[in-house]
């Protein structure tokens, strides 16, 4: 299967890195061809919160927020514990404010910034995530250059002399077609849904809840593996705490909720804190998973409440209440009957984190702000109080293919696999070994257009 020079840049995915890579190179001129295995495309960027981590933006100012690059990197490195590249750190730091005005030219309303996890300032700007991937979607198919073939596999990909120059795909009426491409970019998610992948890669998380989208089953990556792609970071992989544990009567939430940020705190089937509620959802899952029953209840009051953003799913507090998703009550007292937990013992921790608040700040696990050195810490003493059943869940994986910052795809013998792109999900090396909140999504656009522009440029 010889790639000719009509040849499409094929994308595999649909998601925002996807879209976002095929945007870029439709507009460098090149014929591009989506595809993604999904009926309707989406993945695990439907499943997000829907913020981004930027940086020096105007709705910062607005806000009063002071922001920059070097603020942005330094809380990149730091929250993946300095095991980052700092080459992809760099890349997404000096193109993040182009992204956001990228987002907000092709439509992108962003509702707000609040503070999240591994952020020294707010910095997540939410948006309404289901608009802005049909927005993203829309205007890349707007270009007569762009196609999709949705409900349709990728069985391999195919080389000449070592080069990229196609893919295999099977239809859904289980037809085989190999068709050409000038350079193929990976966007395909991770692998949280794969029970084989978790198993190798990140076994200690078997027991996580498998979120994310529904088709990431780590299909791109051991495609990529196929042809010699080097790995990075999947033995840092971790779980996100903030998922709905499983609690006889509650309704499964479908997304995150964590009030940690704002003031709350979280306790264990003992009524017990465990955890400095400051530092990362992503190291806080892992030692909830820990906890007895792998149980973590957060615990605020109506000061958190209040806080309530409204079509923002994880500081949507109110509508998780209306949907079933809290319990309140008038007394932490009543609250603990109504958690299963231990009255006189939640008592106890409530009253002894509000003395600890008052005087000194909270010795016992060392949390002194809301995240990451930003926000006084509240006390817990406004009623109504409220109760979130919480675990933790595989969102998402975090860590994959080995890139440059051109986004090619580098071999496990050294160099890069020619014709080979990724971004987005299936991309390792960026967040280290946590994540900072938003940086997901921003790093979706950021290096789905890096990877668009690479591959629209691959020489014949």
């Amino acid at each position: 299967m010889a790639k000719s020079s009509d040849a499409p840049v094929v994308v595999l995915g649909g998601g925002l890195a996807g879209y976002s890579a095929a945007i870029e190179a439709a507009e460098r001129g090149a014929r591009v061809l989506v595809i993604d295995k999904a009926a309707e495309p989406g993945g695990s960027t439907l499943r997000s919160g829907g913020s981004f981590a930027f940086a020096g933006t105007d709705l910062q100012a607005a806000h009063g927020i002071e922001d920059s690059d070097d603020l942005l990197r330094r809380d990149l490195l730091r929250g993946g514990g300095e095991q980052s590249d700092p080459q992809l750190v760099d890349l997404y730091v000096r193109r993040q404010l182009a992204a956001y005005h990228w987002l907000k030219r092709c439509g992108v309303d962003f509702d707000g910034v609040s503070l999240s996890g591994n952020q020294s300032v707010p910095r997540s700007h939410g948006v309404d995530i289901g608009r802005s991937h049909a927005l993203i979607r829309a205007a890349a198919t707007a270009h007569h250059s762009v196609t999709e073939l949705l409900a349709t596999t990728t069985e391999a990909l195919t080389q000449e002399n070592g080069r990229i120059v196609g893919v295999v795909t099977r239809d859904s009426d289980g037809t085989a077609t190999e068709r050409p491409a000038r350079a193929v970019v990976l966007a395909t998610g991770g692998f949280a849904r794969s029970r084989r992948a978790i198993s190798t890669f990140a076994p200690q998380l078997s027991n996580a809840r498998r979120m994310g989208g529904e088709h990431n089953t780590g299909d791109g990556m051991y495609l990529a593996m196929s042809v010699g792609a080097d790995l990075a970071d999947v033995g840092t992989i971790k779980a996100t705490f903030g998922v709905t544990a499983d609690v006889p009567g509650m309704p499964p939430n479908p997304t995150l909720l964590n009030a940690l940020y704002r003031g709350g705190i979280v306790v264990n089937s003992r009524a017990e804190r465990f955890v400095d509620e400051s530092i990362s959802y992503k190291l806080i899952g892992g030692v909830c998973l820990q906890q007895p029953g792998g149980l973590g209840v957060q615990i605020f009051d109506e000061q958190v409440m209040e806080q309530t953003i409204p079509g923002k799913l994880v500081n949507n507090y109110r509508g998780a209440l209306e949907q079933g998703y809290l319990l309140q009550a008038d007394s932490i007292r009543e609250l603990a009957v109504a958690a299963g937990l231990d009255p006189d013992a939640l008592a106890a921790t409530v009253d002894g984190y509000n003395d600890a608040v008052r005087s000194t700040g909270d010795t016992d696990f060392g949390r002194t702000h809301l995240s990451s050195g930003y926000g006084e810490l509240p006390t817990i003493n406004r009623a109504p109080y409220y109760a979130y059943p919480t675990t933790a869940g595989l969102t998402s994986t975090y860590g994959g293919l080995r890139v440059d910052v051109e986004m090619r795809v580098a071999h496990v013998l050294g160099g890069t696999v020619p014709g080979l792109y990724a971004a987005g999900e299936i991309v390792g090396g960026f967040h280290g070994n946590a994540y900072m909140s938003g940086s997901s999504l921003g790093k979706s656009v950021i290096f789905g257009r890096a990877a668009g522009r690479g591959a629209a440029d691959t020489p014949m």
